[in-house]
């Protein structure tokens, strides 16, 4: 049910033989495909309908003039229960025409208002198209079999301004077509109207009471519906593109396999680090005594030992002070009378101009008299435990 009917090829050989097998379709349209139409039979222009009244209405109907007057006395005889506005320019002439591309069986009859019926009986259903201006028209369509053949026995259900067709039932195989030309009759507008639910109410009842199939995909035309087969079930269906097909498949996973992983330069081992602090000081320490600078070696060596001072026990003093050397004594176990020579002997070395290298050898004696006792002593404890 919608403004169009579109179908497939291979939709509607579905639906017709969903039809042929003994079951019903309603469709409801102011569009039908032709291939709808060519599957009930063939069209020639120069056959005609056996029976008039049903496929060619034109010969038994009251004609277009007389239809019109019945239905502008029909609505001056309202008083106003379905339209609220009766001016005669509401009522102007109107005009039919056909479109005519090879056979079409769908024409339009534009009008403002029309009346429909049943053919089982005369009870009139009045409806007025409502746009957004009051005095536009509505193209209203039917079904026009009097240009072409259809080939298949078409019963007239229902009609407008009783001379054109909008509801007609057309056999196929063991089941039957419903085909309605209105489908705006059945909007949410009309059929809040009790008068207007009661004709859709009347047009439903013709169909069978048994589960019914609802089709929302077929209202849009879709971009695949004159291509049955997708590309790749066409490759599939050649021998060759279909080899082809696996072998590219086959290709793009042994690359993936093989060349996904990330390529990169062999990343080079480094060497450990080694601590060349003493060899530093063995090379400084030859260096000073080859160039004979006996004074700033012995320089160099004090430094060093109040460095290791520092850094095992935490002790700073610029100064020589007496509460060091006591606290030095007490953390490292070395004799006072060792840290106080030691002092007294560098202060002498800084102060002359000339340092042998006999002088030398017994400060450094002296520094490593130091070095052996506090290696036998444990680690020192941390600034916050001492």
């Amino acid at each position: 049910m919608g403004k169009n009917a579109h179908y497939s090829e291979k939709d509607l050989k579905v639906l017709m033989e969903f039809v042929g097998r003994g079951n019903t379709a309603f469709i409801s349209a102011t569009e039908f495909p032709l291939d709808l139409w060519a599957r009930f039979g063939e069209t020639t222009e120069e056959e005609k309908y056996e029976d008039e009244v049903e496929n060619d209405p034109k010969e038994d109907a009251p004609d277009e003039e007389a239809g019109d007057k019945e239905d502008e006395e029909y609505y001056e005889d309202e008083d106003d229960e379905y339209y609220e506005d009766d001016d005669d320019e509401y009522y102007e002439e109107e005009q039919d025409y056909i479109d005519l591309e090879d056979c079409h069986f769908i024409a339009h009859r534009r009008s403002r208002r029309i009346i429909c019926n049943f053919s089982s009986t005369n009870q009139p259903y009045p409806f007025q198209h409502r746009g957004f201006v009051e005095e536009d028209e509505y193209n209203w369509s039917y079904f026009n079999f009097g240009t072409c053949e259809l080939g298949a026995e078409v019963e007239n259900l229902g009609s407008f301004k009783n001379f054109y067709l909008n509801f007609v039932r057309i056999p196929y195989g063991e089941g039957y077509f419903y085909l309605h030309s209105s489908p705006i009759l059945f909007t949410n507008y009309h059929l809040s109207e009790e008068k207007k639910l009661e004709y859709a109410q009347k047009v439903f009842a013709h169909l069978p009471q048994k589960t019914f199939y609802w089709d929302e995909f077929n209202k849009v035309l879709h971009q695949d519906d004159n291509d049955d087969r997708g590309p790749l079930e066409y490759i599939l269906s050649q021998p060759s593109l279909r080899w082809a097909w696996y072998l590219m498949l086959a290709g793009v996973m042994l690359y993936f396999v093989f060349y996904s992983k990330r390529r990169q330069r062999a990343i080079p081992v480094l060497a450990a680090q080694i601590n060349s602090s003493v060899d530093f000081a063995e090379t400084i320490g030859r260096l000073y005594y080859q160039t004979e600078n006996h004074a700033k070696l012995a320089k160099h060596q004090f430094n060093l030992w109040l460095a290791y001072i520092r850094r095992n026990y935490n002790m700073h003093s610029p100064e020589v002070e007496l509460a060091f050397k006591e606290r030095l004594s007490l953390k490292t176990g070395a004799p006072p009378e060792l840290i106080a020579s030691i002092f007294n002997t560098y202060d002498k070395l800084r102060r002359r101009t000339e340092v042998t290298r006999e002088d030398l050898i017994g400060f450094y004696q002296l520094l490593d008299k130091f070095y052996t006792y506090t290696e036998h002593l444990p680690a020192p404890s941390s600034p916050a435990n001492g």
